[in-house]
């Protein structure tokens, strides 16, 4: 097994990693804790805070899994050559969709329970 299949399958697997435990938190699921979920200081302040900004932010995380998904399928069916630009693209590709979930989750954080 070559190095871009290797990386295309752990891409696969992070964003289905990414996607399921990203479910619990849209469906509402996760009681308050200080473990597992979107965990600002807003998160906290109530229960219906908590549960809104974790509802959105498993939906930020759900949506950044498909390019991650996307990413390493590419990977796996195109098998790009091990000198390719593919492993960056796939790491930049991870990491910019993980970031704008994280903005996207601060800034409803900060919006909750504004008019």
């Amino acid at each position: 097994m070559n190095e871009i299949i290797i990386v295309a399958v752990l891409t696969v697997g992070v964003g289905l990693l990414i996607a399921a435990l990203s479910l619990p938190l849209v469906l509402r699921k996760v009681p308050m804790n200080h473990f597992y979920g979107v965990r600002f200081s807003a998160s906290f302040a109530s229960e219906q805070n908590w549960y809104s900004i974790n509802e959105s932010g498993g939906k930020a995380l759900l949506v950044s899994s498909v390019p991650i998904l996307l990413c390493g399928l590419y990977g796996i069916i195109f098998q790009p050559a091990a000198d390719s630009i593919y492993p960056w693209l796939d790491f930049a590709v991870t990491m910019l969709s993980l970031f704008g979930a994280v903005v996207f989750s601060a800034w409803k954080a900060r919006t909750v329970g504004t008019p």
